[in-house]
């Protein structure tokens, strides 16, 4: 079937999204000691979203938007006495709510990239197909640049989009948080260059 124009520029979003996700994906909180209070986790929660929004070169003026937006999910998920389990324990549940509202929020910023060409269209539906397309095209995207990694590289990968930390993937494939760490990198690095191969 002929790819309809434009398909290439949304591949391209998919590409970004899908490793910036996966470079932000699984990071420990900064070397802080554990949140002393729910203002000081709020506070380092901002932190590690900010970090996760550089990684996915989102707009700096997108930055406090999409990190209340975290917090507001967060909050819907986990209670709020809790937040401090959401950055200062990396392999608890919490944190991969925290993972999961970060996952999110990049995928809906990446479908947003296609919704501006759309703006004097009228129809129902048509956002919603566009959102779907875009979300195909992350997952296929994911699924074919995945052919070029090792069974253990893979598994690494499906478990951080699940959400959990290095240390927590670790723990599950009974290695070394290093050794996990440095699997990822390696992931990473064969991904963005089967990206470019295939550009």
């Amino acid at each position: 079937m002929k790819q309809k124009p434009g398909s290439p520029h949304i591949s391209r979003f998919a590409a970004v999204a899908v490793t910036a996700l996966i470079c932000s994906s699984g990071e420990t909180a900064s070397a802080h000691s554990a949140p002393a209070s729910e203002s000081n986790a709020i506070q380092q929660i901002e932190r590690y979203c900010s970090k996760s929004w550089q990684t996915a070169h989102m707009p700096r003026d997108e930055w406090n938007d999409s990190t209340q937006q975290v917090l507001a999910e967060l909050l819907e998920r986990i209670p709020r006495e809790r937040l401090t389990a959401a950055i200062g324990a990396s392999a608890s549940e919490e944190r991969r709510e925290l993972n999961r509202s970060i996952w999110r929020i990049v995928k809906r910023w990446v479908r947003r990239q296609r919704h501006a060409p759309l703006e004097d269209f009228d129809t129902p539906g048509v956002v919603d197909d566009q959102s779907s397309r875009v979300d195909d095209q992350i997952e296929q995207v994911l699924r074919v640049a995945s052919t070029q990694l090792s069974d253990q590289q893979r598994r690494i990968i499906e478990l951080l989009k699940e959400g959990l930390t290095v240390a927590e993937i670790a723990g599950r494939m009974d290695l070394t948080p290093s050794r996990i760490s440095n699997e990822k990198h390696r992931a990473i690095k064969q991904i963005r260059r089967y990206l470019c191969d295939a550009a």
